[in-house]
């Protein structure tokens, strides 16, 4: 089964070949909080160890997302004292970020895509069908994050994006120790909410679509060349926009 479609027109070449980001004034960072890439793990992390860190699951000194959720705190912050911002809000969020007198480094978690869509089913309740007649819609009905979250109106001016692998969360949270303030260890805050464990956790070997590498292939290939974020981390993973990457090229 071939789902292969052209990929969209998009800037994204000319995004990932051209740093954007300003030498004349403080860069303000952003996590693009994409749905089921550990985005809630690492905003706690970011919030537990450094100062002025903002975000839908963690602001420094405030680790309990559930109260941040109910009093809105997210919602009535103001951005300019924030020097890292986790956000999981439509793509449109970063408009009100960017402007000519600041610049954003806004990163990316990137993820295996089929790996992903199937961790998305599971997390809506809902199952794969890997007999059905239009794959291409099936795939699509998982896919409302990934649209609402990430969209080409990032390939933008003063807006430089860069990626990591969503599995090296602890690597990603060290990294920043270079570019933001800690937190003094005697203030740093022991506690932070356990994580929910799933009734009834995914399953990787009970997921039909696994039995079928043809179809595993062409999921795949249709999700990078139908949908803008998977575009992007296939051509930014491993390059010079991956954040990890040349930690790894520096210390081999």
């Amino acid at each position: 089964m071939i789902l292969y479609i052209g990929n969209q027109n998009t800037n994204i070449r000319r995004h990932l070949t051209t740093n954007r980001s300003s030498t004349k004034n403080k860069v303000r960072y952003g996590h693009l909080h994409m749905a089921k890439t550990a985005g809630t793990a690492l905003n706690q992390a970011m919030a537990k160890l450094y100062k002025n860190v903002c975000g839908n699951k963690g602001f420094t000194f405030k680790t309990d997302f559930q109260l941040i959720q109910r009093r809105e705190l997210f919602k009535d912050v103001n951005y300019e004292d924030c020097d890292w911002i986790s956000s999981e809000k439509p793509a449109s969020f970063w408009d009100a970020l960017v402007n000519p007198q600041q610049a954003v480094e806004l990163h990316v978690p990137c993820r295996d895509p089929v790996h992903h869509l199937m961790a998305i089913v599971k997390y809506e309740d809902e199952v794969f069908d890997c007999d059905a007649a239009n794959m291409k819609r099936q795939v699509d009905r998982f896919m409302t994050y990934v649209v609402n979250r990430f969209h080409p109106r990032l390939y933008r001016r003063n807006l430089d994006m860069k990626c990591f692998d969503y599995h090296e969360v602890p690597q990603y949270v060290d990294y920043m120790a270079q570019y933001l303030d800690a937190v003094p260890k005697h203030r740093i805050i022991d506690y932070v909410r356990p994580m929910s464990v799933p009734a009834n956790p995914r399953r990787v070997d009970d997921e039909c679509i696994w039995k079928d590498k043809e179809l595993v292939k062409s999921v795949e290939e249709y999700m990078i060349s139908k949908y803008h974020y998977y575009d992007f981390c296939s051509k930014c993973i491993g390059t010079d926009r991956d954040l990890l990457a040349s930690i790894e090229t520096d210390l081999g």
